[in-house]
């Protein structure tokens, strides 16, 4: 639209406006909406092409959370089943201990009343 505003000359500027110079003000701004057009096409693919890319990373990062949980699922899954015999023979150890207590303890009420039957 510049070139035709500015080739007129300032001494014409008050002349009345014809159909040829409202077609050629017209011709303009359809090339420049024709460019304008063409310029949004081209930024939509641009913008389509970036997010199938970053459709396609954010995939990737998916996976390799869900690898990552995976192992430490395993992880746990190893903790929990170590900590279960860890807890399996600390009990059996508390049971033997209070089986030789309560043993021992037997032992010697038998032996405090077997001393007292014999002292007396």
């Amino acid at each position: 639209m510049g070139p035709a505003v500015t080739d007129h000359d300032n001494a014409l500027m008050s002349e009345v406006v014809t159909k040829q110079d409202l077609y050629n003000v017209g011709v303009l701004i359809d090339s420049n909406f024709k460019s304008l057009a063409g310029d949004i096409h081209n930024l939509r693919t641009d913008m389509d092409a970036q997010f199938v890319r970053v459709a396609g990373e954010f995939v990737a990062v998916r996976s390799e959370m869900a690898t990552g949980f995976a192992e430490v699922a395993g992880e746990f899954v190893a903790v929990r089943s170590e900590m279960r015999s860890l807890f399996t023979t600390f009990q059996d150890e508390i049971n033997k201990t209070t089986m030789r207590t309560g043993f021992a303890t037997f032992l010697a009420v038998v032996a405090l009343f077997g001393i007292d039957r014999w002292w007396s």
